[in-house]
């Protein structure tokens, strides 16, 4: 169920109204625990309403292989929910325990699961393959069986959602959840449940114990930040995607010139797709009474590499740096060792992303660029003096040449891209201000005039950033109960401001989104 299909629009009306019922004729914690009731079902029909096309098995006729033919349907909701069972189980007997020995126990058993369950949907048949084309143990990989499991929807954010509620049990930063509803409520929530922001328990459970009455004015921002990222997603992402991915199906057709200008099109595609529906989960989650940490804040305005890294995937970003990085020792057992753990780290989050070397190339692209900003902190002072109109593009141009291997099908597509793009003939056609050969793309005016709306409307919005500031968020701005996180544009306090933004978003929204309900990029991961 997409957020831009009328089938979600028909759920969240659905779900506001009981919400608005309910408080209405059972205030108080009695009402409020029946609403948490309304949310946690929506969550479990928004995710159950995913189908991944896979044709049932030969069934009974009668009522018998009716039941069965449901119980096929929502056999990935099964999956889900037994994951949440065993991880609440899991914490309770974490939280009883006092024998470190056998906290640590419990511990593995809900890595292992949740790990287990990544390993087989997700990475089994990449690491078959991977034995198979590996010489000695070629011999392993082809003894494996090929799975036909289709990957399930948002596994990837649900299995580390639910990790990390059970690793701050073990280290104590959170009591462990007492009610069963609570915590499949936590891990389940369907704006951010396929594609986040990851939220954390800490700064979701405690938002469950406090009652919300429906207002208004929450509901009415909850849909002005929705509107912003369905505006980015349907207007930016959508209608610069297809000119994209045509250069990147089939680089070999497209001159250098197109080839960059599709890397650059697609960096736009890829922030606008995600960062709009982090947009939309965050509005709907406001409609219902409940904050998300910020997932993006202007990441191609970033100045370091670090700092990319601080505003791209925020949520993903300090999943990895608390429950990855450092435990790997972090910046604490000296310089060899930090840049290792800064390798490793980007190396499984470029895994992290799907089961291909390209995705571990990705990562290691990042990796490296990170190592070598924290080696390069070190240097004197006065070497580190480098004006931010140099390091700001040079930021912008290390992200965007990333995204070729994350976004290419293997080495030799990579290859065939960095090839066309590093080439006299780029330098060519720079020099005539020649910068798209707009002949070769085989797409009509109407579509060449979309895109170039939604590079305008994504320009815009940049540079409307850089104006009104663009300052690193911290956690403590974002995620403390009662704080207010610092202000940006889109959420100026100004009614004019905001008044004249949201109706170009609706209006751009209704004249120029796409007419086919197009899946979020990451809805893959």
């Amino acid at each position: 169920m997409l957020f831009h299909s009328a089938a979600f629009a028909l759920l969240l009306a659905t779900v506001l109204l009981l919400d608005r019922l309910l408080a209405h004729f059972l205030p108080g914690r009695a009402g409020w625990g029946m609403r948490c009731g309304v949310f946690l079902l929506a969550s479990l029909v928004f995710y159950g309403a995913w189908d991944p096309g896979t044709p049932p098995p030969e069934l009974p006729a009668g009522p018998v292989g009716a039941v069965l033919a449901v119980f096929w349907r929502l056999r990935y909701l099964g999956l889900m929910c037994g994951s949440i069972v065993f991880d609440w189980w899991v914490s309770r007997n974490l939280g009883n325990e006092t024998r470190e020995g056998r906290r640590k126990l419990w511990l593995a058993s809900s890595v292992v699961l949740q790990l287990s369950i990544l390993a087989t949907f997700k990475y089994w048949n990449f690491l078959r393959d991977s034995l198979a084309a590996a010489g000695p143990l070629a011999g392993l990989g082809h003894a494996m069986p090929h799975s036909d499991l289709v990957l399930p929807v948002g596994i990837s954010f649900y299995t580390f959602q639910s990790l990390s509620y059970t690793v701050d049990v073990y280290r104590r930063v959170i009591p462990p959840e007492p009610r069963l509803r609570t915590f499949a409520l936590f891990v389940s929530f369907f704006p951010q449940l396929v594609a986040g922001p990851i939220v954390r328990a800490k700064d979701f459970l405690w938002q469950v114990q406090i009652p919300k009455h429906p207002k208004l004015p929450r509901i009415l921002a909850g849909l002005e930040r929705f509107a912003i990222g369905f505006f980015k997603k349907t207007v930016i992402a959508d209608n610069l995607s297809p000119l994209a991915d045509s250069v990147f199906n089939a680089p070999e057709k497209y001159c250098a010139a197109n080839r960059a200008a599709a890397l650059l099109m697609w960096g736009i595609v890829i922030y606008s797709d995600f960062s709009g529906y982090s947009d939309m989960a965050i509005g709907c989650a406001r409609m219902m009474g409940f904050k998300f940490l910020e997932n993006f804040h202007f990441p191609y305005l970033a100045r370091t590499v670090t700092q990319f890294w601080k505003r791209w995937h925020i949520s993903l970003s300090e999943w990895l740096r608390d429950y990855l990085y450092i435990p790997l020792g972090g910046s604490r057992h000296g310089l060899v060792h930090t840049m290792a753990a800064l390798l490793t780290t980007m190396l499984l989050g470029g895994l992290w992303h799907g089961a291909s070397w390209n995705f571990v190339l990705w990562g290691a692209w990042w990796g490296a660029w990170l190592a070598g900003a924290h080696l390069w902190r070190r240097a004197p002072e006065r070497i580190r003096r480098i004006p931010v109109w140099i390091t700001a593009p040079a930021t912008f141009s290390i992200a965007m040449l990333g995204w070729i291997p994350f976004r290419c099908q293997g080495f030799d597509h990579t290859r065939e891209m960095l090839s066309g793009i590093f080439s006299t003939d780029l330098l060519r056609s720079w020099s005539h201000l020649e910068f798209v050969r707009r002949g070769e793309f085989e797409v009509g005016r109407q579509a060449w005039a979309f895109a170039l709306v939604a590079l305008a409307a994504s320009m815009l919005g940049h540079a409307w950033g850089l104006a009104s500031g663009s300052e690193d968020l911290t956690r403590r701005d974002r995620s403390a109960p009662g704080a207010r996180a610092p202000m940006v544009w889109y959420g100026s306090r100004w009614p004019v401001t905001r008044g004249i933004v949201i109706a170009v978003a609706i209006v751009g929204a209704l004249l120029l989104r796409q007419t086919g309900h197009e899946s979020f990029i990451y809805f893959q991961f």
